[in-house]
Order: C-alpha cells, then sequence, then structure tokens
C-alpha cells in the first residue's frame, strides 16, 4: 500500500512538471541568457537605436547617450525595456517615445558604459525580444561625436 501511494506521488509529480513545461506561452524569438549579442536574432519592430555618444565631452559615466526611435504610427512605454551591451552589461529604460520621434536617453546610473574602444548594444522589449542592435568600433568613437546608425 505505501509503495503504491510513492508511485502514484511520483506518476502525479511528473504530470505537473510536465504540465509546468508545457505552459510556456507562444514561442517566439527572445534573448537567451549568456548567448552573445552577436548572435541573437533581431525582430524589427519600428523601435530601434538610431544613435549613441559613447564618447562625450568631460567626464563619460553618467554623460553618455542613446538615442531611441519610433518608427511607428503609435506612441511606445518603453518602461521594462533595456539596453544590453556585448559584455552582458545592462541599462533598464524607462519614458515613452511618441509615434514618429525619438527619445533621448542619458545614461547617468553607470550599469552599462558605452565602450571607446567599440562595442556592440541590443534594444530589448519586455518580452525579451531583441528589436535593434548596433554596432561601432574605436576608430568610430571621437570625443563629443555622436555616433548616427539611422534617422
Amino acid at each position: 500500500m505505501f509503495n503504491g501511494q510513492i508511485s502514484e506521488a511520483r506518476a502525479a509529480t511528473s504530470s505537473a512538471l510536465q504540465m509546468a513545461d508545457l505552459n510556456i506561452g507562444p514561442l517566439r524569438p527572445c534573448l537567451e541568457i549568456g548567448r552573445k549579442p552577436g548572435k541573437t536574432k533581431i525582430v524589427p519592430n519600428g523601435i530601434r537605436i538610431i544613435a549613441l555618444l559613447p564618447n562625450p565631452r568631460g567626464t563619460d559615466a553618467g554623460n553618455e547617450q542613446v538615442t531611441i526611435g519610433n518608427s511607428t504610427k503609435e506612441s511606445v512605454n518603453l518602461r521594462g525595456w533595456k539596453l544590453i551591451d556585448r559584455a552582458g552589461n545592462m541599462f533598464s529604460l524607462d519614458g515613452k517615445i511618441d509615434s514618429k520621434k525619438s527619445l533621448l536617453v542619458t545614461m547617468r546610473e553607470p550599469t552599462m558604459p558605452l565602450n571607446n574602444n567599440g562595442d556592440e548594444v541590443l534594444l530589448v522589449d519586455t518580452e525579451n525580444v531583441a528589436r535593434s542592435r548596433v554596432r561601432y568600433t574605436m576608430e568610430q568613437v571621437r570625443s563629443g561625436v555622436l555616433l548616427q546608425f539611422a534617422k
């Protein structure tokens, strides 16, 4: 009798785990933990990185900037979106971008420095879908020069 209860408990646990595994929602391209940004699939949706200022005049920390553009017909709330660099550093975004406008973000928190020797930056939405990627090299970086990727 006791062995039968254990077998039933194992079967119930196994079924619960299988049900939990099946309840993952729709499959979609996403940024995998530990995956290099260069290997992450980009799924464009009209929200993208259009410029970076990795080397502002004076002190870099707290003054670097990212410009994000919205080419869609809707305003977009960036709460929960993030920027991720090649090393896996992350900067959380907030704010709203109106339709056909851009948003200038000054990176006051030093969680993801824009490297002066070149880097790669992903724009990732609230569902962990990478929406934009930009790359720049050390040769492109100059003090006070904005690197433009799109209009």
